[in-house]
């Protein structure tokens, strides 16, 4: 078998680089061989001096750091940065220093594109308002409650706040958001989204919306030039009683709902449910927990 020689110089005219659970490395320092490196992974490797990435502080256009106790205060250094991902832990870090993401150099405000922040500490967004250009947004499992923050994102078209306890989502209606991720979060209405027209994909299991929300927000969208839609939800653990309360269910005349239930298809895995056959027996069917209208 014919060996092939490896050459160094094509290694290190890499632009992309990750590393996974390298207990064996110790330093970065090498790190400044890869005068064109674009992206860096890091991932599971506690302890590690992150102080050597700062050579690549105008290069780096996207790094990504996860499982990591590592002190991040080197971030600020980064001038190019397009996407960054911090997912837990930064145990060993300032609580204060991750709260206001205060990491975030303000020279990247008019880069920044894509933050994915999962299982870390913050609670703070005010530092981004000025980053306008993010289109992607990930905070999910942090301590977040107030979004107002992100008015000014103008360009933010996916968001994941799943996790975090968010208390207010009117802002949302100001966003041009087309993904929004919200499982597990104190989301109790879809009103921001009420008459929307554009493309859109919610996610909202283990939420506070109701079934009857549903149902509003899907009336409200009668006269909507809407393309797509996915709504994700798991309204009831208990399928029999889900059945059960859309029986039940009551709208008054001069409710905004009079009439919706004439015309509307449940699809729940792979069973339909119509207006038509509510009060067939519910055991006689299996039926998961997705939602699609």
């Amino acid at each position: 078998m014919r060996k092939t020689a490896v050459n160094p110089e094509v290694i290190l005219a890499e632009e992309e680089l990750t590393i996974y659970e390298a207990d064996q490395i110790d330093s970065l320092e090498p790190i400044s061989a890869f005068s064109k490196l674009k992206s860096f992974s890091i991932h599971n490797k506690n302890g590690i001096d992150l102080s050597p990435l700062r050579i690549l502080g105008n290069c780096l256009e996207k790094l990504t750091i996860t499982q990591s106790n590592a002190d991040i205060s080197v971030l600020k250094d980064f001038k190019k940065l397009k996407e960054l991902t911090l997912h837990g832990s930064f145990a060993d870090t300032p609580t204060q220093f991750l709260e206001k993401l205060e990491f975030l150099n303000p020279e990247l405000s008019g880069k920044l594109e894509s933050l994915d922040f999962k299982d870390i500490p913050i609670e703070n967004l005010s530092i981004l308002k000025s980053f306008t250009k993010i289109h992607s947004l990930t905070i999910s499992n942090t301590k977040v409650t107030d979004i107002s923050h992100l008015e000014s994102l103008k360009n933010l078209e996916e968001l994941n706040l799943s996790g975090s306890p968010v208390s207010s989502s009117e802002i949302l209606s100001k966003l041009p958001l087309r993904r929004l991720y919200a499982d597990n979060t104190n989301l109790s209405d879809l009103k921001p989204f009420y008459k929307t027209k554009k493309m859109l994909t919610l996610y909202c299991r283990k939420t506070k919306v109701t079934f009857e929300e549903l149902l509003r927000f899907r009336n409200s969208l009668s006269d909507s030039s809407l393309l797509a839609l996915i709504l994700v939800s798991d309204f009831n653990e208990n399928n029999a009683a889900f059945l059960k309360s859309l029986q039940s269910i009551d709208f008054p005349l001069n409710n905004e709902l009079s009439g919706i239930l004439t015309e509307w298809t449940l699809k729940i895995t792979d069973s339909i449910l119509t207006a038509s056959n509510l009060n067939e027996d519910p055991k006689k069917k299996k039926y998961g927990k997705r939602v699609r209208f």
